[in-house]
Formats: C-alpha cells, sequence, structure tokens
C-alpha cells in the first residue's frame, strides 16, 4: 500500500512504499497514484504486474518461511517460544493441518490387508529418482 503527501491543493506531490509523516495510505489502484505515475510518465501496469507476481509468489514464499522455521526448531537454533504467541499459534495449526493430510493419505494408501503398497523395483515414475540416488540428478534436481 503506498503514502502519498498532496500539496496545498490537494494534489498527490510524492508516493513512497515506506510510511511518511503525514502521508496518507491509500491501495496501489487509487485513480490519484494512477494520475500522478502517469503525469510523470510511469506506467501504472508495471505496478500492477509486479503486485500480481508478489500475490503468486506469496504461497511459495509461506512454506520457505514455515520450513526455515520448522529447520530452525528441529536443530535448536529457536525454541517455539521464541517466537511470537501468534507465531507460535499459527504454526502448531499448520503442523496440525498437515499432520491431517498426510494421515488421510496414508489411510486411503493402505491396501485391504492394512499394508503400504510398495514402489516398483527400479522403474521409478519420470522424474523421481529412487530414494537416496542423486548420480542421475541433474544440478536443478537437487537445488
Amino acid at each position: 500500500m503506498p503514502f502519498i503527501l498532496r500539496d496545498a491543493s490537494g494534489k498527490v506531490n510524492r508516493v513512497s512504499v515506506r510510511a511518511l509523516v503525514g502521508a496518507e495510505a491509500v491501495p496501489h489502484h487509487h485513480p490519484d497514484v494512477i494520475e500522478f505515475l502517469k503525469e510523470r510518465q510511469q506506467d501504472p501496469k508495471q505496478i500492477e504486474d509486479a503486485l500480481a507476481e508478489l500475490r503468486t509468489t506469496d504461497v511459495e514464499m509461506t512454506r520457505a518461511i514455515e520450513d526455515l522455521i520448522m529447520v530452525l526448531l528441529k536443530k535448536n537454533v529457536i525454541k517455539m517460544s521464541d517466537l511470537p504467541r501468534q507465531v507460535q499459534d499459527r504454526m502448531a495449526l499448520r503442523v496440525r493441518l498437515r499432520a491431517k493430510i498426510e494421515d488421510a493419505y496414508e489411510k486411503a494408501s493402505r491396501t485391504s490387508d492394512g499394508t503400504m503398497p510398495r514402489p516398483m523395483a527400479n522403474n521409478p515414475p519420470p522424474g523421481i529418482l529412487p530414494e537416496n540416488d542423486l548420480s542421475q540428478a541433474t544440478p536443478s534436481a537437487h537445488a
């Protein structure tokens, strides 16, 4: 959300992504922001496109941060109690939800005798390497 400053006549004379003293927070698509950009030969579509890309990467970034927190917890670099209460609650919820998903897949995958199907020997699906075999991996496969 950008912050805008207006001159004495109410016309926008500055837009910033950072809070400014005396600034007004408005949405990126606010008509005054669009007009300000166009008057200064800046294409508002650049901002729209960048915002769209940020939105599409939000889920990936959230998962990356979650995985990072879990690694730090497992390695005892941080303790759960080091995190703000809201983060603790959110992490606990996400762990429970992931456990539910895993449990559902596990239950659905069991055969009638209660065993789990085994992968076919030496015939993994395309793109999947046998467990612990990185000899055929390309550099991008383990990045």
